[in-house]
C-alpha cells in the first residue's frame, strides 16, 4: 500500500527485526487496516486507553507535530514511513539529551573537584613559627611569612548552552500502547486477539504481571506536551526549556523533568510585588 515501502538506506541503524517490530506496532494503531494511522484510528486508541481530554483536536496536533519534527508533510495521516521517521527522530532526540545530561554531570563533577582542591590548599597553609634566640646580642629572626593561598583560577567565559531536543507526543502514546499490547498478548486467546482494539484496554484481572511504570504519568505528560506544542505555535517570543525536579514513586525520590516555558525575553526572576499591588 501507499507509504508502506521503506528505503532501507534511510534507516541503516535498524535491523530487519527492528523494522518488523515497529511495523507490528504500526499495524496495531491501523485499526481499519488501511495502511495508514488516521486521526480516527488514533482517537479510538486514545479513548480506549482512557487518555484524559482525548479529542479530535488532540489527535490533529499529534499528527501535525510529527510532520513538524520530521520535516515531512503527512497529509493529516501517518504512513509507515512517517511513523519510522518519527521513531528515528525520537531515538536521536533521546541520545542527544542523554549526551547533554552526561556533559552537565561532568561539568558539575569538575567544579566540585576544583573547589575541593582549593579548600584543601587553604586549609594546608603553613602557620608562622617563632624564631629561636641564638644570643642576647643577636637580633631575633623575623618570623616566616605565611604561605600565600593558591590563586583563584580566572573565571571561564560561559559556554553556549546546547538546547535539549523535544521528543514527540506520539512516542508517549506508543510507550503506553506497547505495554498494553504486551499484557494483552499474555492473557488473550486467539479469538479475542483478532479484535485489535482490545489490546489498548487495561489488562484484565487475570493478568498478574507488572505493567509499565507510571502509566498515568505518561498520559499526563501527553497533555503537557501538546499544551506546550500549542503554546509554541501561538507564542511569538522565545521558548525556554527549564530543568525541574519532582518526587516520584512510593519512595518519593526525586527525578529530573523538563518544562517548556514561554518567556517575554526578560532574564532572572520577576520583580517583587507589594501587597497593595495584588488584586
Amino acid at each position: 500500500m501507499s507509504g508502506l515501502k521503506l528505503n532501507r538506506d534511510d534507516f541503516p541503524g535498524y535491523s530487519d527485526e527492528d523494522i518488523i517490530g515497529h511495523y507490528n506496532t504500526f499495524t496495531s494503531f491501523d485499526i481499519d487496516s488501511t495502511g495508514f494511522i488516521s486521526p480516527e484510528n488514533l482517537l479510538t486508541v486514545l479513548t480506549t486507553m482512557e487518555v484524559k481530554d482525548a479529542s479530535p483536536d488532540m489527535v490533529k496536533h499529534i499528527i501535525e507535530e510529527v510532520a513538524i519534527l520530521t520535516g515531512h508533510d503527512n497529509d493529516g495521516k501517518l504512513s509507515f514511513r512517517d511513523y519510522m521517521q518519527c521513531v528515528r527522530f525520537d531515538h536521536d532526540a533521546a541520545a542527544h539529551n542523554l549526551a547533554l545530561d552526561a556533559q552537565e554531570e561532568l561539568r558539575v563533577s569538575v567544579r566540585e573537584e576544583e573547589e575541593s582542591m582549593r579548600e584543601s590548599g587553604r586549609q594546608s597553609g603553613v602557620e608562622p613559627e617563632e624564631a629561636t634566640d641564638v644570643s642576647d646580642a643577636a637580633p631575633k629572626a623575623a618570623p616566616a611569612a605565611p604561605a600565600a593561598p593558591p590563586a583563584e583560577p580566572a573565571p571561564e567565559p560561559p559556554a553556549e548552552e546546547e538546547t535539549r531536543m523535544r521528543q514527540s507526543s506520539l512516542s508517549i502514546v506508543t510507550t503506553v500502547a506497547a505495554a498494553r499490547i504486551k499484557a494483552f498478548q499474555q492473557v488473550a486467546d486467539d479469538t479475542a486477539a483478532k479484535n485489535k482494539i482490545n489490546a489498548f484496554k487495561k489488562a484484565p484481572p487475570a493478568y498478574s504481571g507488572k505493567m509499565v511504570n507510571s502509566e498515568d504519568m505518561h498520559k499526563a505528560s501527553l497533555s503537557k506536551k501538546l499544551k506546550a506544542f500549542e503554546t509554541a505555535a501561538k507564542f511569538k517570543g522565545p521558548i525556554e526549556m527549564k530543568k525541574t525536579w519532582k518526587q516520584v514513586g512510593a519512595g518519593r525520590t526525586y527525578a529530573a523533568a523538563t518544562t517548556i516555558v514561554a518567556t517575554d525575553g526578560r532574564k532572572g526572576p520577576a520583580a517583587k510585588k507589594k501587597i497593595t499591588d495584588l488584586p
